[in-house]
């Protein structure tokens, strides 16, 4: 069926216009549309969501991916459609026709249009279902939902254990190194021992009755006035250890291969080195000499 002119159908009964139009949305990236798949008679197709039809269309090319989809089909325009500009737009015809929106089902009649404009669907259809928000505006999830539903990934109250894999020191055991406890200043020492009972508590140290190896424990003070109570490895087993070696690289090795990139992730894992565990032959190494005794 040619496009029709209003003279071709007019009756004695009034002319009803619909303003149609296409509800854009200006974003900082450029214009995007509200749109949502609708099954209809088994395809699915995006439609535009449009607040400013009154009517459902579906584009002649989208018509055509129906089964048994033919224009002859159509009944007869009953309305006389224009654009937001005026012009009339040319409807090949219109028909009742079965839509699923997910698990919405109902019946509603759509207008066949022609034009590169996509398929629209108007406030007739609006009425007769519920909008599913979240599959239609795409709502971005936030930091604070993330945290929320991975909340023990953001626990710092605790200590997480990296799963499958141990650390293993090589140190020559020939002649082990043991030191006794250094003093701690009386001014911090409570906080100084409740940060290793901490430790303790969490499964990050435990305690030991003797140990060949033993180094002493430097109580660092940080930012927030917590304290954090670190072993001093530094006169005992790094003078026998073999360490492995590693090409750290350069600023400028760093930045060349970040060239070109647009994205930058910042990982900041609580109390990383914690996280590791040490093999359990390798535990005698790690020995520290507290105020409290010995702990590995």
């Amino acid at each position: 069926m040619d496009g029709l002119k209003k003279e071709e159908y007019e009756t004695d009964q009034s002319v009803y216009l619909y303003q149609v139009n296409t509800n854009e949305i200006i974003g900082s990236q450029g214009v995007s549309n509200y749109s949502i798949n609708v099954n209809v008679e088994g395809v699915a197709i995006p439609i535009d969501i449009d607040t400013g039809s009154a009517v459902t269309l579906l584009k002649k090319q989208d018509f055509l991916r129906l089964r048994n989809a033919n224009l002859s089909t159509l009944d007869r325009p009953s309305l006389i459609l224009k654009s937001y500009t005026g012009d009339v737009i040319t409807c090949f015809g219109e028909k009742s026709i079965r839509v699923e929106i997910e698990d919405q089902e109902t019946d509603v009649k759509i207008r066949v249009v022609d034009g590169p404009e996509p398929s629209l669907l108007g406030r007739d259809l609006m009425e007769k279902i519920t909008l599913p928000c979240k599959s239609v505006f795409k709502i971005r999830v936030t930091v604070q939902d993330v945290m929320e539903e991975f909340a023990h990934l953001f626990d710092t109250t605790t200590v997480g254990k990296l799963e499958g894999l141990q650390v293993s020191l090589r140190v020559n055991d020939e002649s082990p190194v043991f030191m006794k406890a250094r003093n701690v200043n009386l001014a911090i020492r409570e906080r100084y021992e409740k940060a290793l009972d901490k430790l303790e508590e969490d499964g990050i140290i435990e305690k030991v009755d003797f140990s060949e190896w033993a180094s002493p424990t430097v109580p660092i003070v940080k930012a927030d006035g917590s304290l954090r109570s670190c072993g001093d490895y530094s006169c005992s087993i790094n003078k026998f250890s073999v360490l492995e070696q590693y090409p750290v690289p350069t600023i400028e090795e760093l930045m060349g291969k970040l060239q070109g990139g647009k994205k930058s992730t910042k990982l900041d894992l609580s109390k990383v080195y914690y996280q590791l565990e040490v093999t359990p032959e390798n535990k005698k190494f790690t020995t520290i000499n507290a105020t409290k005794g010995l702990y590995q």
